[in-house]
């Protein structure tokens, strides 16, 4: 097996795939699970071996490519449509009053349509602390990633398969690819035995797990404002308008 690197969005379904390498005998080499990021997290990365991931929200930057480069690292980048992103997010922050967010979307914004106009633009307003970052600035700190050679991207929307609106051919695909680029021999496990461990809503950050879940939060009006805002990210990242 490879030495991987597993970066993800946060709420693009990170716990789907983690139960990939859980299933397949991976050994976790840090640092996911604690709460803030550390640079020193990429003393996890230099020190790989072959059959160990190292996962964590790992923005791109030249320092980390780099590094995964020099050890010979394989990176698994998993994202998803940038309008779902905003969905889960909203869903999260209301449903968690640990996070930093809780309390001032729950007291100071009075209806869902202002907090998703919130987590599209951002906001830097003396009156809402803690400051928001919009969500094109916050993308573009993965967006390397879309471009590195060692790197294999992983939609969340082909890998979910049919039990959260996808396409069966197309998680079969993936998960074959994903197993090739990780080195997982074929006889050691089969597809369907890692799809059956995949699909999971026994985690604590899983909601509906759907494709295309984000219709039901988005009013018209609130798709013009992230098409006017963000809707370049949807061109970056490969998904219609």
């Amino acid at each position: 097996m490879e030495k991987v690197v597993f970066t993800s969005i946060p709420k693009t379904g990170t716990h789907l795939l983690l139960r990939y390498f859980y299933f397949i005998n991976f050994k976790q080499a840090g640092p996911y699970a604690v709460p803030f990021f550390d640079k020193k997290f990429y003393d996890f990365i230099r020190n790989l071996k072959s059959g160990e991931y190292s996962v964590w929200h790992y923005h791109w930057s030249e320092e980390l490519a780099a590094i995964t480069r020099d050890v010979g690292a394989k990176v698994v980048f998993l994202y998803r449509d940038p309008r779902a992103w905003v969905s889960s997010t909203l869903h999260w922050i209301m449903r968690s009053p640990t996070n930093p967010l809780h309390e001032l979307f729950a007291n100071h914004f009075k209806t869902d349509q202002e907090r998703i106009e919130v987590l599209i633009k951002g906001s830097n307003s003396d009156a809402i602390s803690p400051p928001i970052q919009s969500m094109n600035n916050f993308w573009h700190t993965y967006e390397g990633w879309l471009y590195e050679p060692n790197v294999y991207k992983v939609r969340f929307e082909d890998i979910i398969g049919p039990r959260g609106g996808g396409d069966k051919e197309t998680q079969l695909r993936v998960l074959g690819e994903l197993m090739q680029f990780t080195g997982v021999r074929n006889e050691s496990v089969t597809k369907e035995e890692i799809i059956d461990q995949l699909f999971s809503s026994e985690v604590e950050t899983f909601r509906k797990g759907t494709i295309d879940s984000w219709r039901e939060d988005f009013t018209p009006e609130l798709h013009d404002l992230f098409l006017k805002e963000a809707g370049e990210l949807l061109k970056v990242w490969g998904y219609a308008p």
